[in-house]
């Protein structure tokens, strides 16, 4: 008779399989994940997307990858990151790595990372269709002007928050003069300065440059699942943000 030996083993379990550690740094978040022996039984994922090279060529995130560990460095303003709390003092920026089965997708871990930023200006586009901008203003707002007194295009699209040379604007890419780029994903706008005050500057002396304030959020074509004629706008990436400042005369040239 043959009395079989039962031996018992621990089981492999992904938290003490896999070690993801992340930190926040000057230019953004930087994860580190260590390398284990079951590594392969999972996937790395960034929203619903997987994690490989191209993905990060194309986000813009800085990846490498040896047989100790993967280091991720997700700069500031990349694809993936969730907005906070912007004020002028500063904002909140969160990203998610998830680790998941990749034959039922479903979610064994996730490191979350939250760091403070701050920043003379910053502009963000959100999936919803709102910009939030912080512009420095200093070159826009001429002697004895602040810069309470500047909006939109729509007059009555003021600054949600200022101090004395800068402005957070916070609103719907389709309202407050909002148009559309010809390639039909670009929305801008332009910060001004009330022009009863800019008056004040005088017209005769050509040292006198005002500086406006071009906004810009610009959607990949793919994203766009409507458009604000048709229904709510929708996008499932965020957009790019651009600040342009562009000088021009009283007289209204624009210089280059």
């Amino acid at each position: 008779m043959h009395i079989a030996t039962i031996v018992f083993y621990t089981c492999p379990v992904f938290n003490s399989a896999t070690s993801l550690d992340a930190v926040c740094t000057e230019s953004g978040i930087s994860f580190k994940l260590d390398h284990r022996p079951f590594d392969y039984l999972w996937e790395i994922t960034i929203d619903s997307d997987l994690l490989t090279s191209e993905l990060a060529d194309q986000h813009g995130y800085i990846m490498s990858n040896d047989s100790n560990s993967l280091l991720l460095e997700v700069p500031l303003l990349s694809q993936g990151y969730l907005y906070e709390d912007a004020t002028l003092k500063g904002f909140f920026d969160t990203f998610e790595i998830t680790i998941r089965d990749p034959e039922t997708s479903e979610v064994q871990s996730s490191s979350v990372k939250t760091c403070p930023f701050c920043s003379t200006e910053l502009l963000i586009c959100l999936t919803d269709g709102r910009m939030t901008v912080v512009a420095d203003l200093s070159l826009a707002i001429p002697s004895g002007g602040v810069a309470a007194r500047t909006n939109l295009r729509d007059k009555y699209c003021g600054p949600k928050e200022t101090d004395g040379t800068r402005a957070l604007f916070s609103f719907l890419l389709n309202s407050c003069g909002f148009t559309l780029g010809k390639d039909y994903v670009t929305y801008d706008n332009s910060i001004f300065f009330s022009k009863k005050l800019r008056a004040l500057k005088n017209p005769e002396d050509p040292s006198n440059i005002i500086d406006r304030v071009t906004i810009q959020c610009t959607y990949p074509p793919s994203g766009l699942l409507c458009l604000f004629s048709e229904c709510k706008f929708e996008s499932d990436k965020a957009g790019l943000g651009r600040i342009v400042h562009s000088a021009h005369s009283p007289e209204g040239k624009w210089l280059t």
